[in-house]
């Protein structure tokens, strides 16, 4: 069995004990964490990289075309314009102070964007401009069959949702709506 080592001789093996440990630690290199995005060549060339608003804003269907040296041009364009990355590695674009202020400006611009967040989550319904257009003139007419006249009427767009609601509730409603609602929301 080991001795304890008490006063002197204890604190010098102590402190020669975390000698040893701090120098193992500072002898370690520091790994650098691969991602699937650190190790792609062209990022700024793949939709995939960017978020779903600015997925809308990458469209360069033209890429394949370009040569090697105007592909990593390309890439590097869409990575600090796009993205809004001016820390990637390699030549920087935008260098002064004022281009990068523009660069963030638009960033953050199209982030702020309400239509466009709506298109990219999924919560905006395309209609047919036909049948936009349609309810629209239907919205100006008066629904009474005794008056032919042209009025703004109190007409108003039921969604999707609310029509599904007031049909599940067994609501009367004309025909010629359920017709309508139908052809607006393709409801089969």
């Amino acid at each position: 069995m080991a001795k304890k080592q008490h006063g002197v001789a204890a604190k010098i093996s102590k402190s020669n004990k975390r000698k040893k440990i701090e120098k193992r630690k500072v002898a370690e290199p520091k790994r650098k964490r691969s991602t699937r995005y650190a190790s792609r060549g062209l990022v700024g060339l793949e939709k995939r990289f960017f978020s779903k608003v600015k997925q809308e804003f990458h469209d360069i269907d033209y890429v394949d075309q370009l040569g090697e040296k105007d592909r990593k041009f390309m890439s590097t364009f869409m990575e600090e314009s796009l993205g809004a990355n001016l820390s990637h590695p390699g030549k920087k674009l935008h260098k002064t102070k004022a281009e990068r202020k523009l660069v963030f400006d638009a960033n953050n611009a199209r982030q702020r964007d309400i239509y466009a967040q709506m298109r990219a989550s999924g919560r905006m319904v395309d209609i047919d401009p036909d049948i936009a257009i349609e309810a629209l003139q239907m919205s100006h007419y008066d629904m009474d069959a005794d008056s032919k006249e042209l009025e703004v009427g109190d007409f108003e767009i039921l969604t999707k949702r609310e029509f599904l609601q007031l049909i599940k509730n067994g609501a009367n409603v004309p025909q010629e709506f359920i017709e309508f609602y139908k052809k607006l929301y393709k409801i089969i």
